[in-house]
């Protein structure tokens, strides 16, 4: 019995634990006198199938937990970034689980669809990632708010401190003229009703510089939403005062 064998059996059955009784029996009936055990099989066909046996025992943990828990555990801290001192949560890890960036996107557009809004915006960079698929999803127009220099046509401007330093965004200033014809039909579009969507939400100063540049241009800002909330920062207490504020995970 070769350990090529025991990997085209864990194909063949696809069930780890299926597999290692198969291999039980197997060196119960071939080996009997033999110095393999048990333990010694399974560790064999751990070694060499480690990878598919690790993959479906992560797919099992995470089918048992929320979207909220799967979010927080699937995060990477990564210290001392982009400056010293801080710990920047790290979002690439779900955009890699196809699943759970899939389930993300369908808990964002759960999460703000009773504001019934007629746009989209998302805050470069992360914010285009998570608010071009819900715009898409709702069928809204998306609103990029972007870094100087970054927009093509007419911009409005707005400055702002952040937890670790100084920054500045634009945004269009037609952005919201352009709305969708379900709004048109409705009456919607005369009030424009966006929600501002980005990856997380720390001090709240990009957020709000966000709403007061939408506020400009003629909208209302009706919600912001985000992936991941650090709610010991209290941006949400800065928010709270321009709009609604949801997340789909909070970590306290």
């Amino acid at each position: 019995m070769t350990i090529f064998h025991f990997k085209n059996q864990f194909e063949f059955w696809g069930s780890p634990i299926k597999v290692l009784k198969w291999i039980q029996l197997s060196f119960q009936n071939k080996f009997a006198d033999s110095k393999f055990s048990f333990k010694a099989a399974s560790m064999i066909f751990f070694f060499n199938s480690k990878n598919s046996l690790i993959e479906q025992i992560h797919q099992l943990q995470m089918s048992t937990l929320t979207l909220e828990q799967n979010i927080i555990q699937t995060l990477r801290d990564v210290p001392d970034f982009p400056k010293k001192g801080i710990i920047f949560k790290d979002i690439t890890p779900i955009l890699s689980d196809p699943k759970l960036f899939d389930e993300t996107l369908k808990g964002l557009v759960s999460l703000i669809s009773e504001f019934e809004p007629t746009h989209i915006a998302g805050i470069e960079a992360r914010g285009f990632i998570f608010g071009a698929p819900v715009a898409r999803e709702m069928k809204l127009p998306f609103v990029p708010i972007r870094k100087p220099g970054k927009l093509p046509w007419k911009t409005k401007q707005k400055s702002y401190s952040l937890e670790y330093g100084e920054a500045t965004i634009e945004i269009h200033e037609d952005a919201l003229d352009q709305t969708n014809s379900t709004s048109q039909m409705n009456n919607v579009a005369q009030v424009k009703r966006v929600v501002v969507i980005d990856d997380l939400l720390a001090t709240g100063g990009t957020s709000q510089a966000s709403c007061e540049l939408i506020q400009a241009i003629g909208g209302e800002v009706v919600a912001c939403a985000f992936v991941v909330e650090l709610a010991f920062l209290k941006g949400r207490d800065i928010l709270e005062g321009l709009t609604k504020v949801k997340s789909l995970a909070i970590i306290s």
